[in-house]
């Protein structure tokens, strides 16, 4: 009997102490508020998503994070609809509505932008997804505001921008082909008005690529090592 009341009220504790987190968890939840997506390719100014007059894809902080490869020619291909060419260990190219892919920073068609800035000869497989904020798509001519170069559209890669205290990442991965990749990203505030975002990554391919029909092919074994660093200030007053 004693048993059987000690249950009973341990039960009805639990209980009661879950409740307080639950509703505060659904206060949270009711206060919380859905913030409209802001890009600015498409006019060059802060727009509401919704409202440019041009087909725009955002990949955003959940689409990065969510997507297993380390660098961003990876993450446009498996999440954008552009036409994206990538040669492991090598370089990378992009083409928008049908212009022939881009690969070097001399008579293009579809232009890269960093943080707004024309990349040139940027190989994009040597950007690093823990360097980034997202990236704004815009599909379609654009000369207008952005010159010759980006007569099949605009590819705009937004840093991140860390701040508050400094956090550091590990990651590690590996996969056929004796692959392994190993990675480290660090960022957040030196001082009032200083911050910084760096990240170095190596990956390994130590076995040749073997077809379908188990033939090899020679010479496929690649290194990939890349370093990206981002120092930021703020001058107010």
């Amino acid at each position: 009997m004693k048993m059987k009341l000690m249950t009973a009220f341990l039960i009805i504790g639990l209980i009661t102490a879950f409740q307080p987190a639950m509703a505060e968890e659904k206060q949270e939840e009711a206060n919380a508020a859905k913030l409209e997506e802001i890009v600015v390719t498409a006019t060059r100014s802060e727009v509401k998503k919704e409202e440019v007059p041009a087909v725009v894809e955002v990949i955003g902080k959940l689409d990065l994070d969510t997507t297993v490869d380390r660098n961003i020619v990876r993450i446009l291909k498996k999440n954008s609809s552009i036409d994206v060419i990538d040669y492991p260990g090598v370089l990378s190219g992009i083409s928008i509505r049908g212009f022939r892919p881009e690969f070097s920073g001399i008579t293009k068609h579809s232009l890269v932008l960093i943080d707004g800035r024309p990349a040139g000869a940027t190989n994009l497989a040597t950007i690093l997804k823990d360097n980034v904020e997202r990236v704004e798509i815009l599909k379609g001519p654009a000369s207008a505001l952005y010159g010759a170069e980006a007569m099949g559209g605009v590819v705009n890669i937004i840093t991140k921008r860390s701040k508050g205290k400094i956090k550091t990442h590990l990651t590690g991965g590996g996969g056929s082909f004796s692959t392994h990749y190993e990675s480290i990203a660090s960022g957040g505030k030196i001082s009032d008005r200083l911050d910084f975002d760096a990240s170095v990554s190596n990956k390994n391919q130590n076995t040749d690529f073997r077809m379908g029909n188990g033939h090899k092919r020679d010479n496929t074994g690649y290194k990939e090592r890349y370093g990206n660093l981002r120092l930021g200030s703020s001058f107010t007053g």
